[in-house]
């Protein structure tokens, strides 16, 4: 969601997709019913207090097929 991506800083410095592709990837071992809790808490982190301007949605599947 634009709530991921658009998380600002202190300094008002966006997310953005490089951010979320470290987060997936430091997130790659864990079960997929924690990696939401744990992105969410990295975007808490980037923007510097708990109590967010916009909605941030999450999603991870854990796919098991072809």
């Amino acid at each position: 969601s634009d709530g991921v991506h658009a998380v600002a800083s202190p300094k008002g410095e966006a997310y953005g997709d490089a951010a979320l592709a470290r987060a997936i990837t430091s997130t790659r071992l864990l079960p997929a019913a924690e990696v939401p809790r744990a992105i969410l808490r990295e975007l808490t982190g980037h923007r510097g207090r708990s109590m967010p301007d916009d909605d941030a949605l999450v999603v991870c599947l854990d796919w098991h097929g072809r």
